[in-house]
């Protein structure tokens, strides 16, 4: 046992003499982790939070009570310099506690208004969604007690469904015909307009040719 804490103080005071050899906070820094990564199974020191204890409580009763007046002796004067500096510590400190609890509360109150706006930008959502829903089921209701049509009235509308479709066709092929009827009667109408201008002309045309023909005859003779 004893010689298991000999080489722990070896070990640590060989420690201590390389951290202090080191010249820069790199080296510190260099030296700290090649001694971790050389123990890897070893856990690594996490040293503690640090945090500032709170001052000692007054006195009961206080003794030679004296201020720094030109009557106190040089004894007094400590005495009181010390006993001001514990009560100033001490104010500092529940100063310092004050301002903690102050900004602990403020952010509490922020926490607190952001999850009440956050409840209720959730619960409206959640209504919005219930009415919706409640809709919904009153339309499937609506729609379910709705009566329903029997096949054989969806059999008599097909029926005359396809009736008024073949009368609209047969309308449609009658004006069609119709339509067509007109369309000969106006070409051959065209063509016998056409033809008669060309049968006068003809005729004018022989008439000339004969009055020329007895013409050039009365001449001969």
């Amino acid at each position: 046992m004893d010689d298991e804490v000999r080489q722990r103080r070896r070990v640590t005071a060989k420690m201590l003499q390389e951290e202090r050899n080191a010249k820069t906070e790199y080296d510190l820094a260099r030296i700290q982790i090649e001694r971790l990564q050389s123990n890897m199974n070893v856990p690594a020191p996490i040293p503690k939070r640090q945090t500032t204890p709170p001052p000692a409580e007054p006195p009961d009763m206080v003794r030679n009570v004296v201020g720094s007046s030109a009557a106190a002796g040089s004894a007094e004067f400590h005495i009181y310099r010390n006993n001001k500096r514990k009560e100033e510590n001490r104010q500092r400190y529940f100063e310092y506690k004050d301002k903690k609890q102050e900004l602990e509360d403020a952010y509490n109150r922020e926490v607190q208004a952001k999850k009440e706006r956050e409840e209720a930008k959730t619960a409206k959502k959640r209504n919005k969604r219930l009415r919706r829903k409640e809709r919904l089921k009153g339309a499937k209701k609506a729609f379910q007690k709705r009566p329903r049509k029997s096949k054989n009235s969806d059999e008599e509308e097909e029926e005359s469904d396809s009736n008024e479709s073949n009368g609209s066709s047969d309308e449609s092929g009658e004006k069609e015909a119709d339509t067509e009827k007109k369309d000969e009667t106006a070409e051959k109408d065209e063509k016998h307009e056409s033809t008669e201008p060309t049968t006068t002309s003809e005729t004018a045309d022989s008439a000339a040719e004969a009055a020329d023909s007895s013409s050039k005859v009365a001449s001969d003779e």
